[in-house]
């Protein structure tokens, strides 16, 4: 089995996708955007009513296409056109519901000494 190595990266692709699309739609869409789908990435796509996500990634010997429906609720989406690469946490984030951009971030506390 074809190992790789390192973490993929994320991409999001911020404007609606047919579902319709399939493993050769999809990767051309990548290309066209500027991307390998032969790279270590996986690329999100989300349909216009935001309720399915599809993932495609390459594992070295072919195509992996992962669909994600919710039964109830949408997707919190990133407005915007184009491609975005997001982080884990925020991949994390857009599956469980959450934004993907919260609204405000605690501060990083520094402490020189331990008392």
């Amino acid at each position: 089995m074809y190992k790789r190595e390192g973490k993929p990266e994320i991409c999001l692709f911020t404007d609606p996708c047919d579902f319709r699309c399939g493993i050769n739609t999809l990767s051309a869409k990548v290309s066209v955007a500027g991307k390998d789908p032969f790279s270590n990435t996986v690329f999100i796509f989300c349909n216009k009513r935001k309720d399915c996500l599809k993932m495609l990634y390459w594992g070295g010997a072919g195509f992996w296409l992962l669909q994600f429906r919710l039964e109830k609720g949408k997707f919190r989406w990133l407005k915007g056109k184009g491609m975005s690469e997001i982080s884990y946490r925020q991949m994390e984030w857009l599956l469980d519901g959450m934004d993907m951009v919260p609204s405000h971030y605690n501060d990083e506390v520094k402490y020189k000494y331990v008392v």
